[in-house]
């Protein structure tokens, strides 16, 4: 294990110890690709990670990934970072031998996947139903997104109190702002309706230029967030190897 930094703190983060067969199909799977240096050597200390994983531990090709003096990170020798990968995919890989020579009580797992993204979901629903809890941890995407956002329900409560108070105020402004742009405007409304135009008609332009004004701000709004969320991304959480997706709505 090891740890990588978030917004909330540390996580741990598991290596998986792997034959290159397996290691091999794990990586297609996952549609990852070798970004630099060069795989874990059979028996070697030797630890390869997702290029985002190394920027967020600030580690380059040869710099220690796990030693013995380290609560989160420990190992019984020093490991080095052989390499890196790139894809969508977060993952950390040693050999499995150097586990079996050197980590006698380590867990041993089992990794099954299927096919497609859809038959994997209906497998994780299967296997969360006939494996029995009591002998073994079964670890599911399903099931981690469940547990994160039990264990996050206080902030999200936190975050929704905030956004409502906030979305109040503004549309509570824009109300008023637009009463007194309307009511600046009586003069041109009795002008219209002096020369004929029906009171239908007046409500109407009214609702359409409120819904134009509306639609216009929550484009501009958009826009500004998610040139700005970019900015986040680039300037602050990609150096420090944390995620942001600006389009995650």
């Amino acid at each position: 294990w090891t740890t990588v930094k978030t917004i909330f703190g540390k996580m741990p983060f598991a290596i998986f110890g792997l034959s290159p067969t397996s290691r091999d199909l794990l990586l297609q799977k996952c549609g990852l690709k070798l970004a630099s240096g060069t795989f874990p050597e059979e028996g070697k200390p030797q630890v390869m990670m997702h290029e985002d994983i190394a920027r967020n531990l600030h580690l380059k090709i040869g710099d220690i990934v796990l030693k013995p003096e380290s609560e989160d990170s420990y190992a019984v020798v020093p490991t080095r970072l052989c390499g890196t990968l790139k894809g969508s995919y977060w993952l950390a890989i040693t050999s499995e031998q150097f586990i079996d020579e050197n980590f006698p009580v380590a867990p041993q797992g089992v990794i099954v996947t299927a096919s497609s993204e859809l038959q994997q979901r209906i497998l994780d629903t299967d296997l969360d139903k006939t494996i029995d809890k009591s002998r073994c941890r079964l670890w599911s995407y399903d099931g981690l997104v469940r547990e994160t956002r039990d264990a996050l329900v206080s902030l999200y409560i936190i975050m929704n109190m905030v956004t409502s108070i906030v979305i109040f105020a503004i549309a509570f402004l824009t109300g008023m702002l637009t009463n007194i742009y309307f009511m600046q405007r009586i003069p041109e409304f009795a002008t219209l309706a002096a020369i004929g135009y029906q009171r239908s008609w007046l409500l109407k332009r009214v609702f359409v230029e409120v819904a134009v004004l509306c639609a216009v701000g929550w484009i501009i709004g958009s826009i500004f967030t998610t040139g700005l969320l970019v900015l986040l991304k680039y300037l602050i959480m990609y150096p420090k190897g944390l995620l942001l997706d600006p389009l995650d709505i």
